[in-house]
């Protein structure tokens, strides 16, 4: 219909996408398509990066999402969304995406605000169940690295729905969440670190260019024993102290399979600390082709745009 279809994937799965050639899509757009919709719309893939879609056609994006039944991935990648759009989608995947593990919104105008609300939503709350992965054999059970306490939130209600909807899969279910190239800083990459860690939730999670910065750094690193996967490069770390403790930490890792810190510091950084972060098994994941690291990438300076 329009601009848009729905096709099968490789593994056999529904996914909607842009038709080909089309590399923008209008609210009129989308409209079009919602008004022609069943009542219940099966896909478990939606794919529309680089079709310049903004907030307002996220909001008529939503109103399709919540009919949707098995739900697992978006991608909405390189686009235009802001903030606004991350409210809406958290309540979505609250309300109506209990199955939703893998999405991808790098390379769009998303604040610290907009990642703060998404990620309390999209980790699920498995801080009451007992998994040996990440309670007995834990090398961080103490929490002795970064220290995380919930507090008193006012969303305790949305917390609750989450833990109602969300934890439907099994625990050991690893949740994907790209906010690569977006201006989310420290305090996204906070928010990020504290869901996953408090929650104990499996998570891959890639914060390439988000001026992250020394604390953000430290409390993602303190995540090693439930992250499966971390990309923190193109965050310009001028402390190299911070630079070890973050990769002594990731050493201690028993599910870490991959990690990306290039760009990160002040000079090339030395192969011994590429070694230490993951082992010698593994510096081929460090962002370079050998153990040593590229030169930094210095961050665009606040309030400029991130692409």
């Amino acid at each position: 219909h329009g601009k848009l279809e729905v096709v099968r994937g490789s593994s056999g799965e529904w996914i909607l996408v842009s038709k080909k050639a089309i590399n923008s899509i209008t609210e009129d757009d989308l409209g079009d398509w919602v008004s022609g919709l069943d009542r219940e719309f099966n896909v478990q893939a939606v794919d529309l990066h680089g079709t310049r879609m903004g907030d307002d056609c996220v909001a008529i994006l939503v109103s399709a999402l919540l009919r949707t039944v098995n739900l697992m991935s978006i991608d909405l990648s390189s686009n235009q969304i802001g903030d606004h759009a991350m409210f809406l989608l958290a309540e979505t995947v609250v309300t109506a995406l209990p199955y939703l593990t893998h999405v991808d919104f790098s390379n769009n105008h998303i604040g610290p605000q907009g990642c703060c609300t998404f990620a309390k939503s999209f980790f699920p709350d498995f801080s009451d169940t007992e998994n040996p992965q990440s309670v007995s054999t834990s090398p961080c059970g103490s929490r002795n690295s970064f220290s995380f306490e919930r507090s008193d939130r006012r969303d305790s209600g949305v917390r609750q729905s989450v833990r109602r909807s969300r934890a439907l899969l099994p625990h050991g279910t690893v949740y994907f969440l790209d906010m690569s190239d977006n201006y989310v800083g420290p305090e996204g990459c906070f928010a990020i670190a504290e869901q996953v860690k408090c929650n104990r939730c499996f998570g891959a999670v890639r914060v390439r260019n988000v001026q992250c910065d020394s604390a953000g750094a430290l409390a993602l690193a303190a995540t090693h024993d439930l992250i499966q996967s971390l990309d923190l490069s193109e965050n310009f770390i001028p402390d190299l102290c911070v630079v070890e403790s973050v990769a002594r930490s990731l050493r201690l890792s028993l599910c870490l399979e991959e990690v990306f810190l290039s760009h990160i510091l002040s000079g090339w950084m030395p192969s011994s600390l590429a070694e230490s972060s993951v082992g010698r098994s593994r510096t081929q994941s460090l962002g370079g082709a050998s153990s040593s690291f590229a030169p930094p990438h210095h961050a665009a300076p606040a309030g400029s745009s991130v692409s």
